[in-house]
């Protein structure tokens, strides 16, 4: 699942998953090492042009929750503002309903939630 969601972040370009919990030391399963990439780090350094997958400065691709692959029933989702419970529809569509309004929490995590305040990006 993991090598597929990198595949569709990055379409134009081979892609390898790196374990590890550190990334100087993430290895891939033949082996090798992501800091022995010649492309690696280079997100810290700049945007590279036509690439598909360039995100933000971090290196974190910019993908809008409602096509996140990686959703589940019941994720708890930070937006604008506030905090949302991610559901898909029948029909695949995705929903986003405040923790607040989402009668399907048990009362006292909805409540807990609701009181949390999200600090909008810089």
């Amino acid at each position: 699942m993991a090598e597929n969601l990198c595949s569709s972040l990055c379409p134009a370009t081979e892609t390898k998953v790196f374990f590890g919990s550190d990334i100087q030391d993430a290895t891939a399963e033949d082996g090798s090492t992501y800091s022995d990439l010649p492309a690696a780090f280079l997100y810290r350094e700049r945007l590279v042009s036509g690439c598909t997958c360039n995100g933000t400065h971090t290196g974190l691709a910019k993908l809008p929750a409602e096509s996140d692959p990686t959703l589940r029933n019941g994720d708890i989702v930070a937006s604008r503002g506030s905090l949302d419970v991610f559901h898909r529809r029948k029909r695949g569509t995705a929903n986003f309903t405040p923790v607040r309004k989402d009668l399907r929490l048990p009362k006292r995590l909805r409540s807990s939630l609701a009181k949390m305040r999200i600090q909008p990006p810089d």
